[in-house]
């Protein structure tokens, strides 16, 4: 069973010359800019994940070097 996709309505501007391209294409806009727009998101989301979770990276990694690895004594390999 799949889910259902809600889907609202949204205006974009596109210049003379693309929309023309995409006319002649012929092209879905809408399932083109759905993917690129979640695309865009989803690299904007990881750009700040990456931002907000700096500090703590940095933090750990310098307590592996300082530490070296938890647990480490118990590996087998």
């Amino acid at each position: 069973m799949t889910a259902r996709v809600v889907r609202k309505n949204t205006n974009v501007s596109l210049s003379v010359d693309l929309r023309e391209r995409v006319k002649q294409a012929p092209l879905n806009v809408s399932g083109a800019g759905g993917r690129n727009i979640r695309d865009e998101v989803q690299a904007v989301k990881a750009a700040q994940c990456a931002e907000w979770n700096d500090a703590m990276i940095k933090a750990y990694n310098a307590m592996v070097e300082r530490d070296g690895l938890p647990l480490e004594d118990l590996r087998l390999f």
